[in-house]
């Protein structure tokens, strides 16, 4: 693990190289009301997603096969960022909760309801541990202390502060021993960091320019394949706009997704790494559910 990350460290310098758009991409449009914040469920035939309704939003549930789409909350706040649990058998996302942002659990047929209390502050941006024996939780804190990531045991409620600083969007590679963020740098944008759990270490992957802090912009949204190899992620890089890329974390190098002018955010892979959705508003200019189908070398599996 410590030769991988000083290969990302080397290779930050090929933040600007980019592989052409690789041939056979496809891409298809699933939604058409509106749709923000994908979320493949672990046996691949679902998304869950946000969709605006008038002033508020809720959580739904596309069915890949057949298209059909199911509500899933319903709430007058604003439920945002879902994500399946890796047992399948939960949703976590944030709404606010008697005026207070909070984590949400729902079951993924809508039976029940939990509301998680976390450290005082304001949680956001769940993701999950990829334990589907042993389900933990991280999300990022802001509060009045300070900030950071932090990691819930949900059997136990016991949480692990895993950084301490202004870092948000947290995700896990596919066997917990890396996890990447997005980090504030003095000139407000946004970088991204894999740091390694077991050796504390990280390691700063892209660099950012005055350009980036003008618009609060930067990297952000990593979302590691759960075959291993690559990291997708957002970037405003230079202009006002955002698109998706692909790291590959052995060598460095950097493949354009989506280059285009219309927002294209919210990287999510499936089961099989083969396919990325993703909301953009290309087309019309509302934003929608698209998924990618892409053709990656994947290094072989350790057992």
């Amino acid at each position: 693990m410590r030769a991988l990350l000083m290969v990302i460290a080397i290779m930050v310098v090929s933040v600007g190289m980019a592989w052409p758009d690789p041939e056979g991409v496809t891409f298809e449009q699933v939604t058409e009301a509106g749709g923000l914040f994908p979320s493949w469920s672990p046996d691949g035939s679902k998304l869950a997603f946000v969709r605006f309704e008038g002033e508020s939003q809720n959580i739904w549930l596309l069915d890949l096969e057949t298209l059909t789409e199911t509500q899933l909350t319903h709430s007058e706040q604003m439920p945002d960022r879902p994500i399946w649990s890796p047992d399948g058998q939960w949703i976590a996302y944030t709404d606010s909760v008697d005026y207070m942002q909070k984590i949400l659990l729902v079951k993924a047929d809508g039976s029940e309801r939990q509301v998680l209390e976390t450290e005082d502050g304001w949680p956001a941006a769940p993701t999950w541990y990829p334990d589907r024996e042993h389900l933990k939780l991280a999300y990022n804190l802001l509060s009045a202390q300070g900030g950071g990531i932090y990691l819930m045991d949900l059997a136990t409620g016991e949480t692990q502060q895993l950084t301490s600083g202004q870092e948000t969007e947290p995700a896990f590679s596919r066997d917990g021993k890396l996890i990447a963020y997005a980090a504030r740098e003095p000139n407000n944008a946004t970088a991204l960091w894999i740091k390694d759990l077991q050796t504390d270490q990280a390691v700063k992957v892209t660099e950012v320019n005055d350009y980036m802090g003008q618009y609060a912009g930067g990297y952000g949204q990593p979302a590691f394949s759960p075959r291993g190899g690559y990291v997708a992620y957002t970037c405003m890089p230079l202009q006002p706009n955002v698109n998706i890329y692909i790291r590959n974390l052995e060598t460095g190098e950097v493949l354009t997704l989506t280059d285009d002018s219309q927002d294209n955010q919210h990287p999510t892979w499936s089961p099989d790494g083969q396919h990325i959705a993703f909301s953009s508003r290309r087309g019309d200019g509302n934003p929608n559910i698209w998924i990618a189908t892409i053709q990656l070398e994947y290094p072989q599996q350790e057992e």
